[in-house]
């Protein structure tokens, strides 16, 4: 039956416990890593809130890759990351708001020419909702710390946000995330 095939360690488990070491990219090849994130696999949380894990989740939901790439490259890790940032996990919120280079990271999409790659631009929209309804009051008070202490050229400063939403209004997603920022403003005044 169902108990039976599901009794032993699960895959993620065998590779975290590698005496070898692992990657990333071993663990985004993984078809269990969503529900393992799901269920709260601490040793997985804290490898995949690491810095540079975070960081290199990002550049899969913001980066462009090339024809050369592998197809797991190209495909599942961006697909993969955009889960796994968007998993309603309050270890990944924390590592978020307190590092604001990350937000920027995610945001940094938004600096590319018109148009954008509509599924990039949709992982990027997709995590920074999902950030937004997992935690609205954090999300609030991150912006809000943010835009009182930036200069108006600071990458995260509202009228350069705005400036950039605004260039890509032709993209379904821009449009996502600027209902997001009215409900943020709204909810923020409340």
């Amino acid at each position: 039956m169902f108990w039976s095939l599901h009794g032993g360690t699960s895959t993620i488990d065998t590779l975290l416990a590698s005496e070898d070491g692992f990657t990333l990219e071993q663990l985004l090849e993984e078809d269990d890593l969503l529900q393992e994130c799901k269920s709260q696999n601490d040793k997985l949380l804290d490898f995949i809130v690491e810095s540079d894990n975070m960081s290199k989740l990002i550049d899969y939901i913001i980066d462009m890759p090339s024809e050369t790439d592998s197809e797991a490259r190209r495909f599942k890790f961006p697909y993969v990351a955009s889960e796994v940032l968007c998993c309603d996990l309050q270890s990944i919120r924390d590592v978020m708001f307190s590092q604001a280079q990350l937000m920027e990271k995610v945001l940094s999409i938004l600096q590319q020419d018109p148009p954008l790659a509509p599924v990039l631009v949709g992982y990027m929209s997709k995590v920074v909702v999902a950030l937004f309804k997992g935690s609205p009051e954090a999300f609030c008070a991150f912006f809000n710390s943010v835009w009182a202490e930036s200069s108006p050229e600071a990458p995260l400063a509202l009228p350069k946000i705005m400036d950039r939403l605004m260039l890509h209004l032709g993209s379904d997603a821009v449009l996502q995330m600027l209902l997001v920022r009215s409900r943020l403003c709204a909810h923020c005044l409340t």
